[in-house]
């Protein structure tokens, strides 16, 4: 007898993390799958496969997702996605994150860290983000060769946030979680009624066994509807910067209005590998061709 499918979504530190588990957690919740988010190798003793195991995960979140913590699962159930972001906008990203709104509750570490960002300049700040985010990289060159047969798909954040619509619903069809087929007035009733039983196990603590296996197409886009930037950041659009909060801006390529050169040929000489292993360049020798905007940047700043 085939085991049964475990769902996941395999994500890094400033990668639309959150955005993407609350899209997951809102579909497990929906369909009645159990679900397990986690981020750190101490929450699950650096046992996963030991983990989902025991805990008969259905749905497994992993932020900050490293493969030799992965490849402990058995992967011919795995049925996921794992996404990433330009490590150049990640940097940037998560210099004002930690800077000014990442939550410390669960990450007590983070305090004398902060506390340092804010008091020295955004450029050397920066530095000190370049140096901070070593052990990200890392975890991102891991997924350089995945076995033969791992039905583990790759995405950009980039492209799943800029047409969610349709990028988000491609993934869980593949995963195998969308009703495709016309929604009909039977199949609507019959979900309605398997979330009105998934209430009921929630109240009471039980599985009652009656379940939709499959998401319907229109309901993961709600979901989606639910989640959009305008929505989750406080009414601001893509590109309204907030400094201060963990939405900060949602647009891409951002990095080029923060790094200058300096910081560039750091990156460069650390972590081209893991920019050029998934495509954001195409050329080691890639910046060049921003080196002039950088520079005009850097003049007009000073001019001001």
């Amino acid at each position: 007898m085939e085991s049964s499918p475990l769902y996941a979504a395999f994500g890094h530190h400033k990668c639309a993390t959150m955005w993407a588990h609350s899209i997951f957690i809102r579909a497990a919740l929906d369909l009645g799958l159990r679900y397990d988010e986690v981020f750190l190798p101490r929450e699950f003793d650096g046992q996963l496969g030991q983990f989902v195991e025991q805990r008969r995960t259905e749905m497994l979140l992993l932020g900050n997702a490293h493969f030799d913590h992965v490849r402990q699962l058995d992967l011919s159930r795995v049925r996921g996605f794992h996404y990433v972001r330009d490590p150049r906008d990640i940097v940037v990203s998560a210099y004002f994150s930690h800077r000014n709104s990442h939550t410390t509750d669960a990450w007590p570490e983070l305090i004398p860290y902060r506390e340092k960002l804010q008091k020295v300049s955004k450029e050397e700040g920066l530095f000190l983000e370049l140096e901070f985010r070593a052990e990200q990289f890392e975890e991102m060159r891991s997924w350089k060769d995945l076995p033969e047969g791992v039905r583990i798909r790759h995405a950009r954040m980039e492209e799943l946030t800029a047409d969610p619509y349709r990028r988000i619903l491609d993934e869980f069809e593949a995963m195998g979680l969308i009703d495709a087929d016309y929604y009909t007035p039977g199949k609507r009733i019959a979900f309605v009624a398997s979330k009105s039983v998934r209430r009921v196990e929630h109240l009471l603590g039980v599985r009652l066994g009656f379940r939709a296996k499959r998401l319907p197409a229109e309901r993961l886009l709600g979901i989606l509807w639910e989640n959009e930037f305008k929505r989750i950041s406080g009414g601001r659009k893509r590109g309204q910067e907030n400094a201060a909060s963990h939405f900060r801006k949602g647009v891409q390529g951002d990095w080029i209005n923060h790094l200058n050169a300096e910081h560039l040929r750091f990156f460069k000489e650390r972590y081209n590998d893991v920019l050029l292993q998934y495509g954001y360049e195409t050329e080691p020798d890639w910046e060049r061709n921003y080196l002039e905007r950088i520079e005009q940047r850097q003049e007009s700043s000073v001019r001001g």
